[in-house]
């Protein structure tokens, strides 16, 4: 438990065909939050450090190569099906999905 939340750790892989930024932003609950950093910045974070950076909403680029990842996850107070949205911003379109992530509880 980091600070009242679980955390379920989640590796976002962004690939070359994606837009040059996505963004993921939490719909529901409202106190869910999200945290993502590079993956070699991951291990000498701290507990503290993953809730004071956590947020509803996260931007990720795919770096102009074949795949990168992002290392991170959603924080939770209780078992719950979170719901995401995931915005890519394309040069010609925007395109938008959402998800549910069924996170100690169904969706």
């Amino acid at each position: 438990m980091y600070g009242g939340y679980y955390f379920s750790k989640t590796y976002t892989y962004v690939t070359k065909r994606a837009a040059p930024l996505s963004t993921i932003r939490v719909l529901l609950p409202r106190d869910a939050l999200l945290f993502y950093t590079n993956g070699g910045d991951w291990p000498p974070i701290s507990d503290r450090a993953v809730v004071n950076g956590a947020t509803r909403s996260v931007s990720l680029a795919n770096c102009n190569s074949d795949l990168t990842g992002y290392a991170g996850g959603i924080l939770v107070r209780h078992p719950v099906c979170v719901r995401l949205s995931i915005v890519a911003d394309g040069p010609q379109t925007e395109q938008q999905r959402r998800v549910n992530v069924p996170l100690g509880k169904r969706c």
